[in-house]
Protein backbone atom coordinates (compact mmCIF):
# COMPACT_ATOMS: atom_id res chain seq x y z
CA UNK A 1 0.00 0.00 0.00
CA UNK A 2 2.92 2.39 0.21
CA UNK A 3 3.06 2.49 3.73
CA UNK A 4 6.47 1.24 5.53
CA UNK A 5 5.96 -2.55 7.04
CA UNK A 6 8.49 -2.77 9.03
CA UNK A 7 11.34 0.00 10.85
CA UNK A 8 14.98 -1.19 11.58
CA UNK A 9 17.22 1.08 13.89
CA UNK A 10 20.64 1.50 12.20
CA UNK A 11 22.57 2.76 15.39
CA UNK A 12 25.20 -0.08 15.03
CA UNK A 13 24.97 -1.30 11.38
CA UNK A 14 28.61 -0.35 9.79
CA UNK A 15 27.45 0.70 6.08
CA UNK A 16 27.23 4.41 6.51
CA UNK A 17 24.48 5.34 6.81
CA UNK A 18 23.21 8.35 7.75
CA UNK A 19 19.69 7.64 8.50
CA UNK A 20 18.38 5.95 11.90
CA UNK A 21 15.70 3.90 10.39
CA UNK A 22 15.27 2.48 6.83
CA UNK A 23 12.07 1.96 5.27
CA UNK A 24 10.84 -1.46 4.34
CA UNK A 25 7.94 -1.73 1.66
CA UNK A 26 7.49 -5.55 0.85
CA UNK A 27 8.89 -8.83 2.12
CA UNK A 28 9.15 -12.15 1.59
CA UNK A 29 8.50 -15.44 4.19
CA UNK A 30 10.97 -18.30 3.73
CA UNK A 31 11.51 -21.22 6.44
CA UNK A 32 10.47 -19.01 8.99
CA UNK A 33 12.40 -16.05 8.28
CA UNK A 34 10.80 -12.92 7.07
CA UNK A 35 13.18 -11.42 4.06
CA UNK A 36 12.61 -7.59 3.59
CA UNK A 37 14.66 -5.15 1.09
CA UNK A 38 14.93 -2.15 2.16
CA UNK A 39 13.46 0.91 0.07
CA UNK A 40 16.05 3.56 1.40
CA UNK A 41 19.05 1.66 0.87
CA UNK A 42 20.97 -1.28 -1.06
CA UNK A 43 20.18 -3.73 1.82
CA UNK A 44 18.27 -7.09 2.65
CA UNK A 45 17.01 -7.29 6.46
CA UNK A 46 16.65 -10.95 7.73
CA UNK A 47 14.55 -11.21 10.74
CA UNK A 48 13.42 -14.55 12.83
CA UNK A 49 9.92 -14.52 13.16
CA UNK A 50 10.48 -16.61 16.02
CA UNK A 51 13.43 -15.34 17.99
CA UNK A 52 13.20 -11.71 16.65
CA UNK A 53 16.83 -11.60 15.89
CA UNK A 54 17.77 -9.45 12.74
CA UNK A 55 20.43 -9.68 10.36
CA UNK A 56 21.71 -7.56 7.73
CA UNK A 57 23.13 -8.40 4.20
CA UNK A 58 24.54 -6.11 1.56
CA UNK A 59 22.51 -5.98 -1.48
CA UNK A 60 23.09 -5.92 -5.10
CA UNK A 61 26.80 -5.60 -4.93
CA UNK A 62 27.17 -4.11 -8.58
CA UNK A 63 25.66 -0.78 -6.56
CA UNK A 64 26.77 1.23 -3.58
CA UNK A 65 24.89 0.72 -0.09
CA UNK A 66 23.87 3.89 -0.13
CA UNK A 67 21.51 3.39 -3.66
CA UNK A 68 17.75 3.90 -2.93
CA UNK A 69 14.09 2.60 -4.52
CA UNK A 70 16.29 -0.19 -6.37
CA UNK A 71 13.45 -2.90 -6.07
CA UNK A 72 10.00 -2.60 -5.78
CA UNK A 73 8.07 -5.91 -5.11
CA UNK A 74 9.32 -9.88 -4.63
CA UNK A 75 8.32 -13.45 -5.41
CA UNK A 76 9.27 -16.73 -3.50
CA UNK A 77 10.18 -19.59 -5.65
CA UNK A 78 11.10 -22.16 -3.10
CA UNK A 79 14.30 -21.25 -1.17
CA UNK A 80 14.73 -18.28 -4.09
CA UNK A 81 13.59 -15.00 -4.12
CA UNK A 82 13.33 -13.04 -6.84
CA UNK A 83 13.16 -8.77 -6.13
CA UNK A 84 12.16 -7.25 -8.60
CA UNK A 85 13.42 -3.67 -9.81
CA UNK A 86 11.23 -0.35 -9.58
CA UNK A 87 13.08 1.81 -11.32
CA UNK A 88 16.57 3.27 -10.73
CA UNK A 89 17.46 -0.57 -11.80
CA UNK A 90 16.96 -2.27 -14.48
CA UNK A 91 17.94 -5.73 -13.42
CA UNK A 92 16.30 -8.96 -11.28
CA UNK A 93 17.98 -9.76 -8.12
CA UNK A 94 17.90 -13.65 -7.30
CA UNK A 95 18.99 -14.57 -4.21
CA UNK A 96 19.18 -18.00 -2.97
CA UNK A 97 18.07 -18.06 1.53
CA UNK A 98 19.86 -21.18 1.66
CA UNK A 99 23.39 -20.49 -0.04
CA UNK A 100 23.06 -16.58 0.58
CA UNK A 101 24.39 -16.54 -2.90
CA UNK A 102 23.19 -13.22 -4.91
CA UNK A 103 22.93 -13.21 -8.61
CA UNK A 104 22.00 -10.11 -10.97
CA UNK A 105 19.80 -10.87 -14.08
CA UNK A 106 19.86 -8.13 -16.39
CA UNK A 107 16.13 -7.75 -18.26
CA UNK A 108 15.46 -4.18 -19.96
CA UNK A 109 16.57 -1.49 -21.62
CA UNK A 110 14.48 0.75 -20.04
CA UNK A 111 13.19 1.47 -16.28
CA UNK A 112 9.87 0.15 -15.27
CA UNK A 113 7.60 -1.49 -12.19
CA UNK A 114 6.77 -4.97 -12.71
CA UNK A 115 4.45 -7.47 -11.39
CA UNK A 116 6.04 -10.86 -10.78
CA UNK A 117 4.34 -14.39 -12.30
CA UNK A 118 5.21 -17.90 -11.73
CA UNK A 119 3.71 -20.35 -14.18
CA UNK A 120 5.46 -23.64 -15.59
CA UNK A 121 9.39 -23.06 -15.85
CA UNK A 122 9.06 -19.30 -16.33
CA UNK A 123 8.96 -16.57 -13.86
CA UNK A 124 7.28 -13.89 -16.27
CA UNK A 125 7.44 -9.65 -15.42
CA UNK A 126 4.64 -7.73 -16.37
CA UNK A 127 5.30 -4.44 -16.63
CA UNK A 128 3.22 -1.88 -14.63
CA UNK A 129 3.84 1.42 -16.81
CA UNK A 130 3.78 1.74 -20.55
CA UNK A 131 6.13 -0.57 -22.33
CA UNK A 132 6.76 -1.76 -25.85
CA UNK A 133 7.92 -5.26 -23.80
CA UNK A 134 7.36 -7.63 -21.26
CA UNK A 135 10.28 -10.64 -19.86
CA UNK A 136 10.28 -14.44 -18.71
CA UNK A 137 13.10 -15.39 -17.34
CA UNK A 138 13.86 -19.21 -16.78
CA UNK A 139 14.12 -20.30 -13.45
CA UNK A 140 16.38 -23.45 -14.46
CA UNK A 141 19.06 -21.65 -17.21
CA UNK A 142 18.20 -18.50 -16.33
CA UNK A 143 17.63 -17.02 -20.43
CA UNK A 144 15.88 -14.18 -20.35
CA UNK A 145 13.41 -13.42 -23.56
CA UNK A 146 11.24 -10.62 -24.16
CA UNK A 147 8.29 -10.45 -25.97
CA UNK A 148 5.68 -7.27 -27.28
CA UNK A 149 2.99 -5.74 -25.08
CA UNK A 150 1.58 -4.55 -28.09
CA UNK A 151 -0.09 -1.51 -26.09
CA UNK A 152 0.49 0.96 -28.49
CA UNK A 153 -1.49 -0.93 -30.87
CA UNK A 154 -4.23 -2.05 -28.59
CA UNK A 155 -4.65 0.72 -26.41
CA UNK A 156 -6.11 4.59 -27.29
CA UNK A 157 -4.86 7.26 -25.86
CA UNK A 158 -1.55 5.55 -24.26
CA UNK A 159 0.61 8.20 -25.06
CA UNK A 160 -1.05 10.49 -22.80
CA UNK A 161 -0.61 7.87 -19.82
CA UNK A 162 2.79 6.96 -20.42
CA UNK A 163 3.52 7.91 -16.98
CA UNK A 164 1.25 6.65 -14.69
CA UNK A 165 0.23 3.05 -13.92
CA UNK A 166 -1.54 1.21 -16.44
CA UNK A 167 -1.77 -2.57 -15.29
CA UNK A 168 -0.58 -3.32 -11.99
CA UNK A 169 -2.42 -5.92 -9.67
CA UNK A 170 -3.75 -9.16 -10.68
CA UNK A 171 -4.81 -12.66 -10.61
CA UNK A 172 -4.70 -16.42 -12.09
CA UNK A 173 -7.60 -17.47 -13.42
CA UNK A 174 -8.47 -20.18 -16.20
CA UNK A 175 -5.07 -20.45 -17.35
CA UNK A 176 -4.06 -16.86 -17.76
CA UNK A 177 -3.05 -14.21 -15.35
CA UNK A 178 -5.85 -10.87 -15.56
CA UNK A 179 -5.04 -7.46 -14.45
CA UNK A 180 -7.56 -4.45 -14.62
CA UNK A 181 -6.53 -1.05 -15.96
CA UNK A 182 -5.77 2.08 -13.59
CA UNK A 183 -6.48 4.28 -16.35
CA UNK A 184 -10.04 2.97 -17.78
CA UNK A 185 -12.59 -0.14 -17.93
CA UNK A 186 -10.08 -2.32 -19.49
CA UNK A 187 -8.64 -5.51 -18.24
CA UNK A 188 -5.83 -7.15 -19.47
CA UNK A 189 -5.55 -11.12 -20.01
CA UNK A 190 -2.29 -12.51 -20.44
CA UNK A 191 -2.30 -15.82 -22.14
CA UNK A 192 1.11 -17.76 -21.06
CA UNK A 193 0.53 -20.14 -24.29
CA UNK A 194 0.52 -17.87 -26.61
CA UNK A 195 2.50 -15.02 -25.14
CA UNK A 196 0.41 -12.24 -25.80
CA UNK A 197 -2.16 -9.84 -24.07
CA UNK A 198 -5.78 -9.52 -25.12
CA UNK A 199 -7.11 -6.53 -23.94
CA UNK A 200 -11.14 -6.67 -23.01
CA UNK A 201 -13.25 -3.63 -22.91
CA UNK A 202 -15.99 -4.33 -20.13
CA UNK A 203 -19.24 -3.55 -21.45
CA UNK A 204 -21.28 -0.95 -19.09
CA UNK A 205 -18.55 -0.30 -17.16
CA UNK A 206 -16.78 3.18 -17.16
CA UNK A 207 -14.37 3.31 -14.25
CA UNK A 208 -10.61 2.47 -13.55
CA UNK A 209 -10.08 -0.71 -12.15
CA UNK A 210 -7.76 -1.07 -9.17
CA UNK A 211 -7.80 -4.69 -8.79
CA UNK A 212 -9.24 -8.13 -9.05
CA UNK A 213 -10.27 -10.94 -7.28
CA UNK A 214 -11.62 -14.55 -8.82
CA UNK A 215 -14.23 -16.71 -6.63
CA UNK A 216 -14.12 -19.71 -9.09
CA UNK A 217 -17.13 -18.91 -11.62
CA UNK A 218 -16.70 -15.09 -11.33
CA UNK A 219 -14.34 -11.55 -11.38
CA UNK A 220 -14.81 -9.35 -8.98
CA UNK A 221 -12.92 -5.62 -9.55
CA UNK A 222 -12.63 -2.90 -6.66
CA UNK A 223 -13.04 0.64 -8.88
CA UNK A 224 -10.04 2.71 -8.99
CA UNK A 225 -11.54 5.84 -7.69
CA UNK A 226 -14.54 5.91 -5.12
CA UNK A 227 -15.59 2.84 -3.20
CA UNK A 228 -17.46 0.28 -6.12
CA UNK A 229 -17.16 -3.37 -6.11
CA UNK A 230 -17.99 -5.23 -8.70
CA UNK A 231 -19.34 -8.84 -10.14
CA UNK A 232 -18.33 -9.37 -13.67
CA UNK A 233 -18.64 -12.66 -16.03
CA UNK A 234 -15.79 -12.87 -18.23
CA UNK A 235 -17.62 -14.81 -21.05
CA UNK A 236 -20.45 -12.76 -21.22
CA UNK A 237 -18.54 -9.66 -20.69
CA UNK A 238 -20.88 -9.15 -18.31
CA UNK A 239 -21.55 -6.68 -15.13
CA UNK A 240 -23.52 -9.32 -12.66
CA UNK A 241 -23.81 -6.65 -9.77
CA UNK A 242 -22.31 -3.86 -8.36
CA UNK A 243 -22.03 -3.08 -3.80
CA UNK A 244 -21.34 0.00 -2.88
CA UNK A 245 -18.94 0.31 0.39
CA UNK A 246 -19.29 2.27 3.08
CA UNK A 247 -15.60 3.23 3.75
CA UNK A 248 -14.69 6.78 4.90
CA UNK A 249 -16.38 9.60 2.94
CA UNK A 250 -16.72 7.96 -0.07
CA UNK A 251 -15.33 10.27 -3.17
CA UNK A 252 -15.33 9.70 -6.83
CA UNK A 253 -12.67 11.50 -7.52
CA UNK A 254 -10.19 10.20 -4.74
CA UNK A 255 -8.79 6.58 -4.78
CA UNK A 256 -9.82 4.55 -1.67
CA UNK A 257 -8.80 1.12 -2.09
CA UNK A 258 -5.26 -0.41 -3.46
CA UNK A 259 -6.51 -3.90 -4.69
CA UNK A 260 -8.89 -6.70 -3.83
CA UNK A 261 -8.44 -10.82 -2.74
CA UNK A 262 -11.01 -13.28 -2.80
CA UNK A 263 -10.32 -16.15 0.34
CA UNK A 264 -12.21 -18.25 2.09
CA UNK A 265 -15.41 -17.26 0.77
CA UNK A 266 -14.92 -14.15 1.15
CA UNK A 267 -13.71 -10.21 -0.29
CA UNK A 268 -10.99 -8.33 1.46
CA UNK A 269 -10.34 -4.84 0.28
CA UNK A 270 -7.38 -3.33 1.14
CA UNK A 271 -7.13 0.45 1.39
CA UNK A 272 -4.92 2.78 -0.13
CA UNK A 273 -4.96 4.56 3.51
CA UNK A 274 -5.63 3.41 6.91
CA UNK A 275 -5.35 0.24 9.26
CA UNK A 276 -7.80 -2.03 8.48
CA UNK A 277 -9.18 -4.43 6.10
Amino acid sequence: TGKPMYFVEMDNLEYGLSEQYVGVLFGEVVNGKLYMYSWECNMIFIQDLQTGELEVERGNENYPVSDKNMYGSSITDGNIIYFLPCGTTMEVLRYDTVTKEKESIKISEEPNDYIPVLEGEQLYLLPVYASDFFWSIDRRTREVKKFPTNYRRNISGLEKEERKALFVYGVLANGSFWRGSWFGPYIQKFNFDKKMFEYIQIADWRKPIAGLAFDGTYFWGVSFYGSTVFQWNAEENRIVQTIEIEYMESQDDKQLFENIWFCNGRLWLVPLEGTQV
